[in-house]
């Protein structure tokens, strides 16, 4: 209801504009420190790239259900992280649902991502997404970059196929389960083409993801497939580090800006890349 007045699937932007205009309302301003470079062909999206760089990569596929978003939206959030940690970040934008097809979405990100490994041979890539955009980097880490990739970072992804969404971050939490349901019908053709939703995947499949750091909102509608995915990794004997962001909605990451508690579970999204790049 923030957002929107009224259901945005019946705006006829299906309400981008409008979640556009709220993230840009309360996300960050643009780091002043951190170059932001717009990408061509191979593929669209943005460089980010911090005062002093590290030798870490970072590679992001933004969320938004398939249908929101892009990588102008996320770029504030996103030159946060990358003068906090010091690592490069690469983004990617890709053509939307319900104009385009999931498995043409995911063949964009596909050939763009290949595209970015090329360009860095030998170097240590983390790859990162939230909500869809965690689920399609678990999807690419398991099947066409298996072995290229030295570690996940998983925001409040979308991880299981519950039959319903009734719990108690369901509604009047920023990411209901009317919306999450729509979504749905663009996000299970990802399922299908791993044979399962992440959580659900059998240890051996698992097994062919990297080390994992694992973003959970707690006031998410999405938290309990989290939590849900971490004990499937680590049962699967994953390296798994779990982050619970206690007392955040879903897409805090947008919200830095004006919310001083978004801003803290930014600030722990930086410090664990920082970790990871070190180690």
């Amino acid at each position: 209801r923030l957002v929107a007045s009224r259901d945005p699937r019946s705006l006829p932007d299906l309400g981008r504009s409008g979640a556009a205009a709220w993230a840009s309302r309360f996300g960050p301003p643009r780091h002043p420190g951190v170059s932001v470079r717009q990408l061509g062909e191979p593929f669209a999206g943005l460089e980010l790239t911090p005062p002093e760089p590290t030798d870490g990569e970072l590679f992001f596929i933004h969320g938004g259900g398939l249908v929101y978003y892009d990588t102008a939206v996320f770029a504030p959030f996103l030159s946060e992280l990358a003068a906090a940690s010091g690592v490069r970040i690469t983004a990617f934008d890709y053509p939307k649902a319900p104009e385009t097809a999931t498995g043409e979405i995911v063949s964009a990100l596909r050939q763009g991502i290949g595209a970015a490994l090329d360009r860095h041979p030998g170097r240590r890539i983390t790859l990162a997404g939230d909500s869809v955009g965690g689920l399609l980097a678990v999807h690419f880490a398991l099947a066409d970059f298996a072995g290229r990739l030295s570690r996940l970072q998983l925001i409040y992804p979308v991880a299981a196929a519950p039959a319903t969404y009734d719990g108690r971050y369901a509604t009047g939490h920023f990411l209901d389960g009317a919306m999450m349901s729509w979504f749905r019908g663009f996000i299970d053709p990802i399922f299908k083409m791993d044979g399962g939703a992440p959580a659900d995947l059998a240890p051996e499949m698992l097994r062919r993801l990297p080390p994992v750091t694992l973003h959970i909102a707690e006031c998410d509608i999405l938290a309990a497939e989290g939590h849900a995915l971490a004990a499937a990794m680590r049962a699967a004997g994953i390296a798994t580090e779990v982050v619970v962001h206690a007392g955040l909605p879903h897409d805090f990451c947008l919200h830095s800006g004006r919310i001083a508690s978004a801003a803290a579970g930014t600030a722990r999204i930086a410090e664990s890349l920082r970790q990871s790049r070190d180690s």
